[in-house]
């Protein structure tokens, strides 16, 4: 594996799961709730991911299915 795809994931991991970082006043990354308030929030894009890959690749298989009735 490439170090730099390697170091490119730590950091983006780091990025993404740091509960120390920064934030405005009254925004706490600290507090006990805060990975599971994140995690809430960010559901419904994984969600609309999930089922948007799943759309399509039923449509390609059926797609590919009547192209091969042909």
């Amino acid at each position: 594996m490439n170090i730099n795809y390697l170091i490119a994931a730590m950091t983006s991991l780091l990025a993404i799961f740091s509960t120390s970082a920064l934030a405005h006043p009254g925004h706490d990354h600290s507090a006990e709730s805060s990975n599971l308030i994140h995690l809430l929030w960010a559901a419904p894009v994984v969600v609309a991911a999930v089922l948007a890959y799943k759309l399509l690749r039923s449509a390609l298989v059926k797609r590919s299915s009547l192209d091969g009735n042909k």
